[in-house]
């Protein structure tokens, strides 16, 4: 045999390997982490949320506005907080609904308000966040005590990949994940096995929502962010009403000529079929939907292909559905 011929095999040989764990590792698996996460949720009584609540209402603020100051605050830089840095993580928000967070937020005092449109975190704003997480840790202490080794074992690999992640370096699609990492405000430090699992279900959350909107840009680049969120609703929601989708996105501030827009661009260039307020997807925005979820999951899991095994994935999806078991029981 040749030097050729043995490069060509070995080259042969990693790419069956690759293969092999691309097959092994699916969106179910990442399901399972979410519903893991659920299930520890469930564990926290609802009483516990009381003293949030408390914090909200003598503020002034909903209670939706206090909870999602604490996601923004974990997964953005706290100290560099605008509508433009708030769009590169979430597009999908209009930018008055963004804005109205910042300036409620910057009213009660949980935020102070600097130059050019920007905003950081105040020292009142860190106790809110603070007092979220002890929260957590003392519900979890008292009402889930669960130590096995299978927990061991998930959150040990857990760690390998993180790690790998951050070896391989800043790329475009995994931005947000990084400014999560390094900047978000993370949890004290010696936080239990259960809040640590939830850590990093929220890191790979937040790298799974990076790629995902990298893939649009690559495969829909002169598509709007509403239009990709359409296509996705309707992909999963087939024959959706238009008035159904309008008030599933309310939230997200866009008036419904925004929508409307969307809609008749989508079908003028044959990518939606709009009759009689049904909303369908046609055959090329449907391959697009399936290319964008594949280029997803290919991204969102060539870390885990990287930093193990293929004894160490099959493992790993063992230990989760142990785990989502024992979590179960309960």
């Amino acid at each position: 045999m040749t030097i050729n011929e043995g490069g060509i095999g070995e080259i042969n040989n990693l790419r069956e390997d690759c293969l092999s764990k691309i097959l092994n590792l699916t969106t179910e698996d990442w399901q399972t982490v979410l519903e893991i996460h659920g299930r520890i949720a469930q564990q926290i009584p609802a009483n516990h949320r009381e003293v949030l609540l408390r914090a909200a209402k003598e503020v002034g603020l909903a209670p939706g506005k206090l909870f999602h100051f604490v996601y923004v605050v974990e997964n953005f830089d706290p100290a560099d907080l605008s509508v433009a840095n708030y769009q590169k993580r979430d597009p999908f928000d209009h930018p008055q609904v963004i804005q109205a967070h910042l300036n409620d937020w910057a009213r009660v005092g949980w935020l102070e308000m600097m130059a050019n449109g920007r905003f950081q975190i105040t020292r009142a704003g860190h106790q809110i966040r603070q007092l979220r997480w002890q929260i957590i840790v003392d519900a979890i202490a008292s009402h889930n005590k669960n130590q096995s080794s299978t927990l061991a074992n998930c959150l040990a690999t857990l760690k390998k990949v993180k790690q790998q992640v951050i070896d391989g370096g800043v790329t475009e699609e995994y931005l947000s994940f990084f400014v999560r990492y390094k900047k978000g405000l993370k949890p004290p430090p010696n936080i239990g096995s259960l809040l640590q699992l939830i850590e990093y279900r929220m890191d790979f959350g937040a790298l799974r929502d990076d790629v995902h909107l990298a893939a649009w840009r690559e495969v829909a680049p002169d598509l709007s962010p509403v239009e990709w969120e359409l296509i996705s609703i309707v992909g999963e929601n087939p024959q959706i009403k238009l008035g159904q989708f309008i008030e599933q996105q309310a939230r997200r501030g866009f008036e419904q000529a925004v929508f409307d827009t969307a809609v008749t661009k989508l079908t003028q260039i044959q990518w939606l079929k709009y009759d009689r307020n049904l909303l369908k997807l046609e055959a090329v925005a449907n391959k697009s939907r399936v290319q964008v979820e594949k280029i997803t999951n290919t991204k969102f899991f060539n870390p885990w292909q990287e930093a193990l095994t293929n004894h160490e994935i099959e493992n790993h999806k063992e230990n989760l559905k142990l785990l989502r078991r024992e979590l179960g029981k309960q």
